[in-house]
């Protein structure tokens, strides 16, 4: 497992240094698992795939906002579920709802 000076350095190189913000807040154990997984990230490929999105993502035309329909509106708040917003009882119940639907699939 690369130590965390390897993946700081790697990290860095990459633009990606921000990941370890939080490092400080972690317990060791979560210190220990995140080490690993950001071990097997390739990040050259990450970079790579992070310059393309952000090329493409530059590469917009402006008025493609012009091409979606005008009636087009986010969905209001009040008509999402939130697990902060619910009471107890309907967080239960989707989570009956999402064990039945895993049993289906």
């Amino acid at each position: 497992m690369p130590s965390l000076q390897q993946i700081r350095a790697a990290l860095d190189g990459s633009g990606q240094a921000h990941v370890l913000r939080f490092w400080s807040e972690l317990s060791e154990e979560e210190k220990e698992a995140f080490l690993q997984e950001l071990g097997q990230l390739d990040l050259q490929r990450l970079e790579e795939h992070c310059q393309a999105a952000a090329e493409a993502a530059g590469a917009a035309p402006a008025s493609s906002s012009q091409n979606l329909d005008p009636n087009l509106e986010p969905v209001p708040p009040e008509s999402m579920g939130s697990v902060r917003r619910s009471d107890p009882e309907s967080l239960a119940g989707w989570e009956h709802e999402g064990q039945n639907q895993n049993l289906v699939s």
